[in-house]
């Protein structure tokens, strides 16, 4: 069941100390008057142990939009048995949830607003991980396409995932949240 989570306080008691941690590295970027700091002002100084767990994700909006993954932290390539830097995300979801994932990281550079995700992965074998997903936007001063910087990390048991093992698939979210960037957060509604 994929669950809306609208309640801040639960919200807040859900998320883990990394994905707060993120947040909080993403909201001390400078910014020139705008609640989403531009691309051009991103310091990873400031998220350096946060790095192996990190993602540049370019989002193009559109119908359908369409994106380019600039660049992913080493934890992401062990979880993901095959190159993604260069191939557009959306390729990677399972076609009956992709509609769904498409409005969200759309909703995420037109609100402007964060999201969090728990989700799942299995892979051969039977091996299982839940993870927790942070994302929050950067603009780009030259206009489109709009940058999302995101933070994976492992809930639960943390374990390593052999590589020799393919991504069997991705399961809908059980936790969803848009986070209050200074906007305020969409009434979500997916499109028909």
């Amino acid at each position: 069941m994929n669950v809306l989570v609208k309640d801040p306080d639960a919200l807040i008691a859900q998320r883990t100390k990394d994905s707060l941690a993120f947040e909080a590295a993403w909201r001390a970027l400078p910014r020139d008057n705008a609640a989403v700091p531009d691309r051009g002002a991103l310091s990873l100084h400031g998220f350096k142990k946060m790095l192996p767990d990190m993602g540049l994700i370019d989002i193009m909006p559109g119908t359908p939009p369409s994106s380019r993954v600039c660049l992913v932290g080493e934890r992401i390539r062990e979880r993901i048995p095959f190159p993604v830097v260069g191939q557009d995300y959306f390729h990677y979801i399972p076609a009956h949830m992709r509609p769904t994932t498409e409005q969200r990281l759309q909703t995420l550079v037109q609100q402007p607003c964060g999201l969090w995700q728990v989700l799942g992965i299995h892979y051969q074998r039977g091996l299982f991980k839940s993870l927790e997903i942070t994302a929050l936007p950067l603009w780009r001063k030259e206009g489109p396409p709009q940058i999302m910087v995101l933070a994976v990390y492992s809930r639960g048991e943390v374990c390593d995932v052999p590589t020799d093992l393919a991504l069997v698939s991705l399961d809908k979210a059980t936790a969803t949240a848009f986070l209050d960037i200074g906007a305020g957060v969409p009434e979500w509604r997916l499109a028909s």
